[in-house]
Protein backbone atom coordinates (compact mmCIF):
# COMPACT_ATOMS: atom_id res chain seq x y z
CA UNK A 1 0.00 0.00 0.00
CA UNK A 2 1.25 3.55 -0.80
CA UNK A 3 2.21 5.52 2.32
CA UNK A 4 0.56 8.84 2.99
CA UNK A 5 3.66 11.20 1.14
CA UNK A 6 3.46 8.75 -1.62
CA UNK A 7 -0.14 9.49 -2.43
CA UNK A 8 0.35 13.32 -1.79
CA UNK A 9 3.38 13.43 -4.16
CA UNK A 10 1.64 11.36 -6.62
CA UNK A 11 -1.54 13.36 -6.46
CA UNK A 12 0.27 16.60 -6.82
CA UNK A 13 1.73 15.74 -10.03
CA UNK A 14 -1.68 13.53 -11.50
CA UNK A 15 -3.31 17.19 -11.07
CA UNK A 16 -0.92 18.15 -14.28
CA UNK A 17 -2.79 15.50 -16.46
CA UNK A 18 -5.62 17.59 -17.29
CA UNK A 19 -3.37 20.16 -19.04
CA UNK A 20 -0.31 18.93 -21.34
CA UNK A 21 -1.19 15.05 -20.36
CA UNK A 22 2.42 13.61 -19.38
CA UNK A 23 4.25 16.82 -21.32
CA UNK A 24 3.93 18.95 -18.09
CA UNK A 25 5.34 16.32 -15.38
CA UNK A 26 7.85 14.81 -18.20
CA UNK A 27 9.14 18.18 -18.48
CA UNK A 28 9.52 19.14 -14.85
CA UNK A 29 11.35 15.95 -14.25
CA UNK A 30 14.04 17.13 -17.14
CA UNK A 31 13.94 20.99 -15.47
CA UNK A 32 15.15 19.06 -12.55
CA UNK A 33 17.82 16.65 -14.13
CA UNK A 34 19.14 19.83 -15.74
CA UNK A 35 18.96 21.77 -12.75
CA UNK A 36 20.91 19.16 -10.47
CA UNK A 37 23.58 18.60 -12.96
CA UNK A 38 24.43 22.07 -12.77
CA UNK A 39 23.51 22.90 -16.17
CA UNK A 40 21.19 25.85 -15.57
CA UNK A 41 25.01 27.82 -14.27
CA UNK A 42 26.53 29.96 -11.63
CA UNK A 43 23.80 32.70 -12.32
CA UNK A 44 20.69 30.93 -12.06
CA UNK A 45 18.94 31.86 -9.46
CA UNK A 46 16.18 29.13 -7.91
CA UNK A 47 13.77 31.47 -5.91
CA UNK A 48 13.46 33.50 -9.50
CA UNK A 49 10.38 32.64 -11.07
CA UNK A 50 12.00 34.56 -14.15
CA UNK A 51 15.10 32.10 -14.02
CA UNK A 52 12.48 29.30 -13.81
CA UNK A 53 10.37 30.16 -16.50
CA UNK A 54 14.01 30.05 -18.45
CA UNK A 55 15.24 26.83 -17.12
CA UNK A 56 12.09 25.28 -18.75
CA UNK A 57 11.96 27.30 -21.88
CA UNK A 58 15.56 25.83 -22.38
CA UNK A 59 14.45 22.03 -21.25
CA UNK A 60 11.59 21.61 -23.72
CA UNK A 61 14.13 23.07 -26.22
CA UNK A 62 16.52 20.27 -25.64
CA UNK A 63 14.09 17.94 -24.02
CA UNK A 64 10.88 18.20 -25.96
CA UNK A 65 7.86 16.58 -24.73
CA UNK A 66 5.89 16.60 -27.63
CA UNK A 67 7.71 15.45 -30.72
CA UNK A 68 4.88 16.07 -33.66
CA UNK A 69 1.57 17.65 -34.60
CA UNK A 70 -0.38 18.72 -37.75
CA UNK A 71 -2.00 21.47 -38.77
CA UNK A 72 -3.33 23.49 -41.53
CA UNK A 73 -1.87 26.22 -43.24
CA UNK A 74 -3.99 29.27 -43.01
CA UNK A 75 -3.10 30.51 -46.35
CA UNK A 76 -3.49 27.47 -48.76
CA UNK A 77 -5.39 25.21 -46.41
CA UNK A 78 -2.90 22.85 -46.74
CA UNK A 79 -2.47 19.98 -43.57
CA UNK A 80 1.19 20.05 -42.36
CA UNK A 81 2.91 17.56 -40.31
CA UNK A 82 5.18 19.41 -38.21
CA UNK A 83 7.91 18.22 -36.24
CA UNK A 84 8.71 20.93 -32.88
CA UNK A 85 10.52 17.98 -31.56
CA UNK A 86 13.36 18.90 -33.88
CA UNK A 87 12.90 22.51 -34.19
CA UNK A 88 15.05 23.24 -30.82
CA UNK A 89 18.37 21.80 -32.36
CA UNK A 90 18.02 24.31 -35.52
CA UNK A 91 21.93 25.80 -35.67
CA UNK A 92 20.53 28.81 -37.31
CA UNK A 93 18.45 29.81 -34.42
CA UNK A 94 19.96 28.95 -31.33
CA UNK A 95 23.56 28.26 -32.64
CA UNK A 96 26.30 26.08 -33.60
CA UNK A 97 25.72 24.60 -30.20
CA UNK A 98 22.20 23.67 -30.30
CA UNK A 99 22.53 20.28 -29.30
CA UNK A 100 23.92 21.47 -26.06
CA UNK A 101 21.74 22.91 -22.64
CA UNK A 102 22.53 26.40 -22.10
CA UNK A 103 21.19 29.27 -20.83
CA UNK A 104 21.24 31.29 -24.06
CA UNK A 105 18.58 34.32 -23.40
CA UNK A 106 16.17 36.06 -21.72
CA UNK A 107 12.30 35.15 -21.80
CA UNK A 108 11.91 37.37 -24.73
CA UNK A 109 15.06 35.09 -26.65
CA UNK A 110 13.27 32.03 -25.97
CA UNK A 111 9.18 33.48 -26.90
CA UNK A 112 10.88 34.97 -29.89
CA UNK A 113 12.18 31.43 -31.12
CA UNK A 114 10.14 28.89 -29.79
CA UNK A 115 7.75 26.31 -31.90
CA UNK A 116 7.96 23.59 -29.52
CA UNK A 117 4.39 24.42 -28.95
CA UNK A 118 3.45 24.64 -32.47
CA UNK A 119 3.28 28.51 -32.50
CA UNK A 120 3.41 28.09 -36.11
CA UNK A 121 -0.12 26.41 -36.44
CA UNK A 122 -1.56 29.37 -34.55
CA UNK A 123 -3.56 31.24 -37.06
CA UNK A 124 -6.72 29.09 -38.13
CA UNK A 125 -7.68 28.95 -41.79
CA UNK A 126 -10.39 31.49 -42.32
CA UNK A 127 -14.00 30.01 -41.49
CA UNK A 128 -12.40 27.52 -40.01
CA UNK A 129 -11.61 28.04 -36.36
CA UNK A 130 -10.98 24.25 -35.68
CA UNK A 131 -7.88 24.11 -37.87
CA UNK A 132 -6.20 26.35 -35.38
CA UNK A 133 -3.37 23.82 -33.97
CA UNK A 134 -1.13 25.54 -31.71
CA UNK A 135 -0.95 24.67 -27.93
CA UNK A 136 -4.33 27.00 -26.19
CA UNK A 137 -2.59 26.29 -23.14
CA UNK A 138 1.41 27.41 -23.46
CA UNK A 139 0.82 29.86 -20.57
CA UNK A 140 -1.03 28.34 -17.98
CA UNK A 141 1.89 25.15 -18.62
CA UNK A 142 4.68 27.16 -17.95
CA UNK A 143 3.26 28.81 -15.09
CA UNK A 144 1.93 25.56 -13.07
CA UNK A 145 5.65 23.86 -14.19
CA UNK A 146 7.46 26.98 -12.52
CA UNK A 147 4.86 27.07 -9.40
CA UNK A 148 5.52 23.51 -8.63
CA UNK A 149 9.48 24.21 -8.92
CA UNK A 150 9.24 27.53 -6.91
CA UNK A 151 7.08 25.37 -3.89
CA UNK A 152 9.62 22.54 -4.10
CA UNK A 153 12.60 25.27 -3.36
CA UNK A 154 15.18 23.69 -5.24
CA UNK A 155 18.24 25.08 -3.64
CA UNK A 156 17.22 22.59 -0.50
CA UNK A 157 17.22 19.18 -2.09
CA UNK A 158 19.92 17.57 -3.94
CA UNK A 159 20.51 14.44 -5.69
CA UNK A 160 21.04 11.07 -3.39
CA UNK A 161 25.00 9.72 -3.26
CA UNK A 162 23.31 6.34 -3.97
CA UNK A 163 21.51 7.20 -7.49
CA UNK A 164 22.87 8.23 -10.65
CA UNK A 165 22.09 10.87 -12.77
CA UNK A 166 22.21 10.19 -16.03
CA UNK A 167 20.57 10.14 -19.72
CA UNK A 168 19.14 7.90 -21.68
CA UNK A 169 19.72 6.70 -24.95
CA UNK A 170 18.14 7.66 -27.91
CA UNK A 171 15.67 9.54 -27.76
CA UNK A 172 17.97 11.45 -25.10
CA UNK A 173 16.17 12.29 -21.52
CA UNK A 174 16.85 11.54 -17.94
CA UNK A 175 16.38 8.67 -16.27
CA UNK A 176 14.82 7.88 -12.51
CA UNK A 177 16.66 9.89 -9.79
CA UNK A 178 15.86 10.24 -5.84
CA UNK A 179 16.26 13.82 -4.29
CA UNK A 180 16.99 14.07 -0.35
CA UNK A 181 16.54 17.29 1.74
CA UNK A 182 20.18 15.88 3.64
CA UNK A 183 20.61 16.40 7.50
CA UNK A 184 24.23 15.55 7.87
CA UNK A 185 25.44 18.35 4.94
CA UNK A 186 26.54 17.80 1.54
CA UNK A 187 27.53 14.07 2.22
CA UNK A 188 24.51 12.64 1.25
CA UNK A 189 24.44 14.67 -2.08
CA UNK A 190 25.88 12.79 -5.18
CA UNK A 191 29.35 13.97 -6.32
CA UNK A 192 29.60 16.81 -9.25
CA UNK A 193 25.75 17.61 -8.89
CA UNK A 194 23.90 20.52 -7.32
CA UNK A 195 24.70 20.99 -3.59
CA UNK A 196 21.88 22.06 -1.29
CA UNK A 197 22.35 25.52 0.44
CA UNK A 198 20.02 25.24 3.36
CA UNK A 199 21.49 21.85 5.18
CA UNK A 200 20.19 21.28 8.39
CA UNK A 201 16.63 20.04 8.25
CA UNK A 202 14.97 16.40 8.39
CA UNK A 203 16.08 14.11 5.66
CA UNK A 204 13.16 13.12 2.95
CA UNK A 205 13.38 11.47 -0.17
CA UNK A 206 11.73 12.11 -3.57
CA UNK A 207 12.06 9.38 -6.29
CA UNK A 208 11.58 11.15 -9.91
CA UNK A 209 10.43 8.98 -11.99
CA UNK A 210 8.38 8.64 -15.43
CA UNK A 211 6.87 11.93 -15.32
CA UNK A 212 6.23 11.18 -10.74
CA UNK A 213 7.72 12.19 -7.40
CA UNK A 214 7.47 9.41 -5.13
CA UNK A 215 8.04 10.27 -1.69
CA UNK A 216 9.22 8.40 1.61
CA UNK A 217 10.01 9.66 4.90
CA UNK A 218 13.16 8.42 6.74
Amino acid sequence: AESEADMMANGVLDTFLFAGGLSVPQTIKQSLGAYYSGWAGKDFNPKSIIDLNILIMETVRVFPPVLGQTFVDNVFGLRYSGTPGLVGFDKEVYGKDADEFRIRGDLEYYHSRSLNWAEAGGTPVEGAPWSRRDCPAKEMSIAMMSAFMEALVLEEWCVDRDEELVLQKGPTYFDSFVLVRPNDGATNCLAGTQLPQNLGVKRQRRRVKGGKIRGARH
